[in-house]
């Protein structure tokens, strides 16, 4: 059976939180990424053109990017109380 997770205003500020905890602690060039893609709906083409670098440096930074916010969001999300 899977885990309850609660809901509701107190929940959702305490995720949202947890969330910009992970960002803050990834490197600049990754956030920026991945906020672009993920919250501004940027295609890879155009989060090259503003950062001034290729599509394959922005499909690498992605990636990256994912991977150490998986791995700090659940160091995040195991803290809470």
């Amino acid at each position: 059976m899977p885990a309850h997770r609660p809901t509701g205003p107190e929940h959702a500020t305490a995720e949202a939180l947890a969330v910009r905890t992970a960002l803050a602690q990834l490197p600049a060039d990754q956030r920026t990424c991945l906020v672009l893609y993920i919250c501004d709906s940027f295609s890879t083409e155009e989060i090259a053109q503003v950062m001034g670098c290729s599509r394959g440096a922005v499909k690498t930074r992605l990636f990256r990017a994912r991977e150490r916010f998986r791995q700090v969001y659940v160091g995040v999300e195991e803290r809470r109380p």
